[in-house]
């Protein structure tokens, strides 16, 4: 993560929530070492969401981890599904574990296992990032020109509200405000492997981007390993 962050030349000290599709060394690998460098940058803290097992994670990590100052919050998503909003953002938690899955039992001498299912365990999280839609730029030479004060006509306008002027001329906020232009969606989703497909396809967060009359995603992300 620290590696991507210096390629794409953004201020470590920005970072103030990390999301966890898993607990796997993959994942919360470097994890520990950023949280080190960004307490030594000065950061005050930081705010975890990751799967079930985040805390416990964290948790064993403090024999190390000693930074007075730095204080970790952790946000763990649990079975349901929920919505967690930032200062910029809006991002929607899927929570997914494997589904039992078929095995043929092993007939070599050397491996006498019996089980003819193995429950894959892991929860895994999938995410919808959301960018908040950006409003309409106010034209106020036009504002003006129509005979609009500068003042808290304007502010109306700019809000979305038409507006009166003493001379009784109304002005609508569609004539001097520009269009606003709607928000990003960027799908993270993660699979770790074939066990986890049923249950990904068919769970119901899913629902707002599916079907004809959805919500678009403009990007999705797949992580897909064994």
């Amino acid at each position: 993560a620290q590696r991507l962050i210096l390629e794409h030349e953004i201020k470590l000290s920005k970072v103030e929530n990390v999301y966890l599709s898993r607990i796997h060394p993959s994942t919360v690998g470097g994890l520990p070492g950023m949280m080190l460098s960004l307490a030594d940058a000065g950061k005050n803290g930081l705010k975890i969401h990751g799967p079930s097992g985040t805390k416990d994670f964290l948790k064993a990590t403090t024999w190390f981890m000693r930074r007075d100052n730095f204080h970790v919050e952790c946000v763990e998503t649990g079975k349901a599904f929920r919505e967690s909003n930032t200062a910029q953002l809006k991002v929607t938690k899927i929570s997914v574990e494997a589904s039992e899955i078929d095995r043929i039992s092993p007939k070599s001498k050397k491996q006498r296992f019996d089980c003819e299912k193995v429950q894959r365990s892991g929860e895994v999280i999938c995410f919808v990032i959301e960018t908040p839609k950006t409003e309409g730029k106010l034209d106020i030479k036009k504002a003006l020109d129509l005979g609009v004060p500068k003042g808290p006509l304007m502010g109306k306008l700019k809000q979305g509200e038409d507006v009166v002027l003493e001379c009784g001329k109304v002005v609508a906020s569609t004539d001097v405000v520009g269009e606003s232009i709607n928000g990003s969606s960027v799908a993270v989703v993660s699979c770790p492997d074939a066990s986890y497909l049923e249950n990904l396809v068919g769970h119901e967060g899913w629902g707002e981007w599916k079907g004809e009359n959805s919500t678009k995603l403009d990007a999705m992300i797949y992580i897909c390993c064994s």
